[in-house]
């Protein structure tokens, strides 16, 4: 069994674009329909505040930027500072150490007396003390100039963030296409302001292309993804498979997204109207009657059915689904029978009619 639909092509890739913040369009430069690559630019906006907001943002980093390299160079200054007051702690413990062990030598010769070695000894000890103070000095600025560095590189990092988000929107303005494609809707026009996440236009990728179905109701239940389908496309056939079924009914109708498989020739376009026929489930040995106006589906019907004797027979069959141009009998009808489904009204008095 099959279902015929109608429907259209559409875009395999589609992109909305939107407005970036706040801003007026000034120059529209391509309308819809024209052919587009990612790079084209579709229209140009503006926003004053933005482009003034950009400016402040790149002079804070500048300031901030300066500021870290004259922190820089007063650290290094300073670290000079601290190393070179360690390096004086440092040679007055070897001055201390060296004069104390004079003072020993003499001592014990008896030249120096115990008063003038103790303070030699203290005096060692002061000189021992205050290098141990320095070099803690020496780690403590260390460490705070690395928590400052740090500070101050945050922060730099924080503006040139925001600085960079600024420019980002500034270049946004100028609204490019994104993909290559067609230009299928433009939703705005010259002079008119936008708010932030405005609807610009919709760009639809034009070389791949699926197909979107309105399959009727009753047979929704009976398609399952994966389904076949086969497209008339303006006389060509291609064959498809369902990719997609919308949960909602509409009008009775239900959107269903087929996937081309077979290669579309050129010239083929979006929006482009085309047929379907999706398979539905397969029936060894239907009989079915052709779909002609007279007969409908799913009821009961009387027919007449033409005898070897050269009459009709009034027969009631029963109908199910229509498939493609057929309607499948599910019973009163054989293979082969030749029957009439358009006849006068006063014929229904009749069990047979004779043919002259």
């Amino acid at each position: 069994m099959t279902s015929l639909s109608t429907g259209e092509l559409i875009s395999k890739q589609q992109r909305l674009l939107t407005a970036p913040v706040a801003a007026t369009v000034t120059d529209i430069t391509l309308r819809p329909g024209t052919l587009v690559t990612a790079g084209s630019v579709i229209l140009q906006l503006e926003n004053p505040q933005l482009r003034q907001q950009v400016q402040v943002a790149a002079r804070q980093c500048q300031q901030k930027q300066s500021e870290i390299t004259a922190f820089i160079a007063q650290q290094q200054q300073e670290l000079l500072l601290q190393q070179d007051q360690l390096s004086e702690r440092s040679s007055a413990l070897e001055q201390a150490k060296l004069e104390l062990n004079v003072h020993m030598e003499l001592q014990k010769k008896g030249v120096v007396s115990s008063i003038e070695l103790r303070k030699s000894q203290l005096l060692c000890n002061q000189a021992a003390h205050s290098l141990l103070n320095a070099k803690d000095r020496l780690s403590q600025f260390i460490q705070m100039q690395q928590a400052q560095r740090a500070q101050k590189d945050m922060e730099l990092s924080m503006l040139d963030s925001e600085y960079r988000l600024l420019l980002s929107q500034q270049e946004q303005l100028t609204v490019k296409a994104g993909i290559d494609g067609v230009i299928q809707q433009l939703d705005v026009e010259v002079g008119q302001s936008l708010q932030p996440g405005a609807p610009l236009a919709r760009i639809g990728s034009h070389r791949e292309l699926n197909a979107k179905l309105l399959i009727p109701e009753r047979h929704v239940a009976e398609i399952e993804i994966g389904s076949s389908v086969v497209l008339d496309i303006g006389g060509l056939e291609v064959q498809g498979e369902i990719t997609r079924i919308e949960a909602v009914v509409s009008e009775g109708l239900v959107v269903a997204e087929t996937k081309i498989i077979q290669p579309l020739p050129q010239g083929w376009r979006p929006a482009q109207r085309i047929r379907g026929e999706v398979m539905l489930q397969h029936i060894d040995n239907a009989t079915y009657v052709g779909a002609n106006g007279k007969l409908s589906p799913n009821q009961n019907q009387y027919v007449y059915v033409k005898s070897s004797d050269k009459k009709l027979i009034r027969r009631e069959v029963v109908l199910g689904e229509t498939t493609g141009d057929f309607i499948i009998v599910k019973s009163g009808l054989s293979a082969g029978d030749e029957i009439v489904s358009s006849y006068p009204k006063e014929w229904l008095d009749f069990e047979e009619i004779n043919l002259k």
